[in-house]
């Protein structure tokens, strides 16, 4: 082959390859901050600050993590401070105005508000930034343009077309496979037609990409909504595939920075189209690895240094942190769920040997999580009467995954008489809980007997449920 057609060759190959303009994210453990100020605030203002949740391997966002003074009148300040082993946005809402923050480990974001020059200006973007709120720092920009196209095109991604789903995809996972790549190439071209800085466009295309992967695992739900019967459930259980005819023209599984916005559930689409060999698949099945020893730990499951140290370096100090928690709210609380009595064998029976422990008595079961407010506030209202239940025949018991919090379970634990379980999550999968389709609250109520009275989704009102045992009570 000539020179001239070798050279031509190898700049087409570098060519194929997409050049980044984003900065490479740094692997690592480290705090991030995000802080501001509001200037000429009225004095009747309450609260100014609303954080969406984050999380990482050990903790969740707690009211705790977020600091706000009066530092005179008029003017407040706030500190949000986090620990991260990786990137994630944050929606954090300041005054009723939404900001849409991508974080990296070890960003500090500064932002200056104006409150009364906000509301006069309100109405137009591009003067609320340039003359109302200033944001600096952190590893990526988001300029006012990108923010207001992000939020715009995640909306529609997010609406549900019902009429055209009926029509076209009821059961054919194809059709709204098509159907969604379609949209997201419209999405793209308003990206590609927006006046923004090339590295901000490329942030805002990985986000695309991410609402059609996540759009495909939402086919199933999408079903339910639109009230798919059982025969067409099976079918779409038959042919519901993540292999994806349009994965090689995805930019995302090729480039690391890409995890900027891809959680792990992307690692199930690479996987599906062979992708996982890359470096994004590779850091994700070891962040699956972190989450898998967490996970254990956080249902009282022995983990040894061993598995600790062969973790990928960024995850081993959350890691050790969560160790450290759990040992110490253990000793402090003098108990643990791994004290106590647990069911054992397959999964699939250990609800009736739980209730089974229970005979001649009603057993109320609550399906909950520390990061659920409606699960919170059943067990709260429910805590009012349930001494009265007890006394007249009621046992309670409560079940939560790993998702909860070990803090947080072993203080639900010590505040709340009753049988306490904290499973992994597919074990709690594997229960074949009655009515249970992955939302919380959920609750069981079993006759004396031991049968299966009523199982209920959602906290529905203390009065519903007292009038539930009641019922039972009377059987």
């Amino acid at each position: 082959m000539p020179m001239k057609r070798i050279l031509l060759a190898v700049v087409m190959a570098a060519a194929s390859v997409p050049m980044s303009a984003l900065p490479e994210w740094p692997r690592k453990y480290a705090t991030t901050v995000v802080r501001g100020r509001v200037t000429n605030l009225p004095a009747h203002m309450g609260e100014i600050l609303g954080v969406g949740q984050l999380s990482t391997l050990h903790k969740r966002l707690m009211p705790d993590d977020i600091e706000e003074h009066q530092e005179a009148d008029g003017v407040r300040a706030f500190s949000i401070t986090w620990p991260m082993c990786w990137p994630q946005r944050m929606t954090l809402t300041l005054c009723g105005y939404t900001l849409l923050l991508p974080l990296c480990p070890g960003d500090t974001i500064d932002i200056d508000m104006d409150y009364q020059r906000r509301q006069q200006v309100k109405g137009d973007t591009k003067r609320v930034f340039r003359e109302a709120i200033k944001i600096s720092g952190g590893s990526l920009h988001r300029s006012p343009a990108g923010m207001e196209l992000a939020g715009k095109l995640g909306m529609d991604a997010a609406v549900i077309d019902e009429d055209y789903m009926k029509e076209h995809c009821r059961a054919d996972f194809n059709a709204y496979r098509e159907w969604r790549w379609e949209k997201h190439l419209g999405r793209l071209k308003q990206v590609k037609a927006a006046k923004l800085k090339k590295e901000e466009k490329e942030y805002l295309r990985l986000e695309m990409e991410k609402l059609y992967v996540e759009s495909l695992y939402g086919y199933k739900f999408m079903m339910h909504v639109i009230g798919c019967d059982s025969a067409e459930m099976a079918a779409e259980k038959a042919q519901f595939t993540l292999s994806d005819p349009h994965a090689a023209k995805l930019e995302f599984p090729r480039r690391i920075t890409s995890a900027y916005r891809f959680g792990m559930e992307s690692l199930g689409y690479l996987e599906a189209n062979g992708l996982d060999g890359l470096p994004l698949g590779q850091y994700l099945q070891e962040r699956r690895q972190a989450e898998a020893v967490v996970a254990r730990m956080k249902a009282f499951r022995p983990v040894t240094e061993a598995e600790i140290s062969g973790l990928a370096s960024e995850f081993q100090p959350p890691v050790r942190e969560l160790q450290q928690q759990i040992a110490a709210s253990m000793k402090e609380k003098e108990q643990s769920a791994a004290d106590g009595w647990k069911p054992t064998g397959d999964p699939s029976t250990w609800l009736k040997q739980i209730t089974g422990r229970h005979a001649g008595r009603v057993v109320f079961v609550d399906l909950w999580a520390t990061w659920c407010g409606p699960c919170q506030k059943g067990i709260r209202e429910m805590a009012t009467v349930k001494e009265d239940y007890e006394k007249r025949g009621v046992d309670f018991v409560y079940i939560t995954d790993n998702s909860s919090s070990a803090d947080g379970f072993l203080a639900l634990q010590q505040k709340h008489t009753g049988d306490h379980f904290l499973f992994l999550a597919e074990e709690i999968r594997a229960m074949d809980i009655p009515g249970y389709a992955g939302s919380i609250p959920h609750y069981l109520i079993y006759g004396r007997n031991g049968k299966l009275i009523r199982h209920i989704t959602g906290w529905a009102g203390l009065e519903q449920m007292k009038q539930e045992l009641d019922n039972a009570l009377r059987k």
